[in-house]
């Protein structure tokens, strides 16, 4: 499948979940896409992109490709990025010992827990790194990598 068929397949199956209060009916699919955080794993703990940042994102996107053929869109929209850490792989660190006694480590201090522990854990990623919304910005590769695609 290529990308745009994949981008249509994720925004129906975003258009069925919470938009975090941001209108979507009137974006550019493949704008949603791009400016849609991937929430952490765990309900209730991590960082999110608020709604403020989520718009920014759509208007700056939208803003982007405004008037380029689709394949220098898809070009300037490809590697985007909209995440709290910024996309690269930040989480919160866990040390275990060989009691199999793990150490989770986040914003408001460290908890322990069982190694294999599920509820454990994810009991201690809420206490250590509870769920907060965060300003985000998004970042776009350079056009100058589109240079042949937007000719």
């Amino acid at each position: 499948m290529n990308k745009l068929g994949l981008a249509v397949l994720v925004v129906l199956a975003f258009g069925c979940g919470d938009s975090g209060g941001v209108d979507l009916a009137n974006r550019d699919p493949r704008c949603v896409v791009a400016c849609t955080d991937t929430p952490p794993l765990t309900d209730g703990a991590g960082d999110v992109c608020n709604t403020d940042s989520r718009v920014t994102c759509l208007d700056d996107c939208e803003a982007r490709i405004a008037g380029v053929m689709t394949v220098c869109a898809n070009c300037l929209l490809e590697n985007a990025c909209f995440d709290p850490s910024g996309c690269r792989d930040v989480g919160i660190g866990d040390n275990c010992n060989q009691n199999m006694q793990c150490t989770i480590t986040g914003r408001v201090g460290s908890c322990t827990y069982t190694y294999g522990n599920t509820a454990m854990q994810q009991a201690c990623e809420r206490q250590v790194n509870p769920r907060r919304e965060v300003a985000c910005t998004a970042t776009f590769q350079a056009t100058s990598r589109c240079t042949q695609q937007c000719m």
